[in-house]
């Protein structure tokens, strides 16, 4: 019994004193079951942070600290597994006697139960057996540990210690039971975690360096194309009208291939800073509508209507080749995308103090649950799936996002499976 019962009267009505004695049991046992249940609550709201939480180091704080408060003990240490050795990793209202004290299987209560790994109790320490403090300070008379197993291994032992003796009862044993089983759903789940995250870093990290390695090669071809392309374009005289246009045509979009292998090299590097931006005041209606020759040439294939409906004439401060590249990458994902004889219309507008250029299509639309990572590098939608020949990188929008970003600027999507997308691409309005 949590409570020690009185003696009863001797003198009084034996039935009396039976009723008493009834009454004093069960007030006691409602006592230790609203403790049990007060105790319960309290481990449901310990499991529920462990488990939300995905550094192992952080759950074994919170779990060292939650066993010393669930059993109301003095002090507690955390021992785990680290280089296949035990040592103590965390400790709570005492000090070690050796930091990073490494166990042995034969060693203290916390050897016992690393070795039997089964629970131990000790309610007095002076006359126990295993019993070896770890700890300077005021000695502990009674000692509480409990396994951490996972895959039927014991990788960690929590201990918690009081200066009074008899302190721990049958209870405490089955609250920290408890709670060395979520900390044990918990910690598994970490490492899983961390051993994925580590997998999918190493895969992006691969794959981001197998693409840089490809844009530092293709610089020197397309700037031999380039020379070559513009030292014929000195002879125009000999050289027939069209041709000369052609060539023009080559010239740009070397340009424009060149700029793209830039931004990509530097996004994969996370080493482009807005002082790359090359600032000068450009008129942004006219780069709108070169935007708007290639795309409507890009789009003749599948018959679709490229269609601007404003286009106010405004002189813009940034660097007009990125903002040109971040149109194009938005405007050729509307076309790829678009359904045959579909339509893509632009809209530019200026609103107090910016640049608000909406372009709505008629395509496949973007699941309500990519949305979030249609930015992230190499993120590609399923619905994009449907339409494996137009599959492009998975690296447009992260571009896109990064210039629009370095004008102090940001790009909004809406959109729904088979009801199209609109871009609000926002940039501050940088007049001269």
């Amino acid at each position: 019994m949590a409570t020690r019962l009185k003696t009863l009267n001797s003198k009084r009505n034996p039935w009396t004193n039976l009723v008493d004695f009834l009454r004093r049991v069960n007030a006691a046992r409602r006592s230790e079951i609203l403790l049990y249940n007060k105790r319960l609550s309290l481990l449901s709201r310990i499991a529920k942070t462990i488990n939300s939480e995905a550094r192992v180091k952080k759950i074994l704080r919170l779990i060292l600290k939650g066993a010393v408060n669930l059993t109301n003990s003095n002090a507690g240490v955390i021992f785990f597994k680290k280089n296949q050795k035990l040592r103590a990793i965390e400790s709570y209202g005492i000090k070690m006697v050796k930091k990073d004290l490494i166990i042995r299987p034969w060693r203290g209560i916390v050897g016992h139960v690393l070795k039997t790994k089964k629970f131990y109790l000790c309610n007095n320490t002076d006359k126990d057996r295993f019993f070896v403090a770890w700890g300077s300070g005021k000695r502990a008379h009674s000692e509480l540990a409990v396994p951490i197993i996972i895959d039927r291994g014991v990788v960690g032992v929590l201990i918690v210690s009081s200066r009074d003796y008899d302190k721990y009862k049958k209870i405490d044993e089955i609250v920290l039971k408890d709670l060395s089983e979520n900390a044990s759903i918990a910690i598994k789940n970490a490492k899983t975690n961390q051993i994925l995250e580590e997998r999918v870093r190493r895969v992006l990290a691969s794959k981001m360096q197998f693409v840089a390695d490809v844009s530092h090669e293709l610089r020197t071809p397309l700037t031999v194309i380039r020379g070559n392309i513009e030292l014929l374009q000195r002879k125009k005289n000999q050289i027939p009208k069209e041709d000369r246009e052609a060539m023009q045509d080559v010239v740009e979009e070397t340009k424009n291939v060149s700029h793209k292998l830039e931004n990509l090299i530097n996004l994969i590097h996370e080493d482009a800073r807005p002082e790359k931006i090359q600032i000068k005041l450009f008129e942004f209606s006219k780069m709108i509508m070169e935007v708007l020759v290639i795309m409507r040439r890009l789009a003749r294939e599948k018959r679709i209507k490229v269609i601007i409906k404003n286009n106010p004439k405004i002189k813009f401060l940034g660097d007009r080749e990125k903002i040109k590249e971040m149109f194009l990458n938005i405007l050729t994902n509307a076309v790829k995308y678009n359904q045959y004889q579909g339509s893509v219309i632009l809209k530019v507008e200026i609103k107090k103090s910016r640049v608000e250029v909406e372009v709505v299509d008629t395509g496949i639309g973007i699941a309500r649950a990519d949305l979030p990572f249609i930015f992230d590098r190499f993120y590609r939608a399923k619905e994009i799936e449907r339409y494996k020949k137009r599959a492009g990188s998975g690296i447009g929008l992260s571009v896109s996002r990064f210039i629009a970003r370095a004008h102090g600027g940001e790009i909004k999507v809406v959109s729904k499976v088979g009801s199209g997308t609109k871009f609000i691409v926002i940039l501050p309005f940088l007049d001269s």
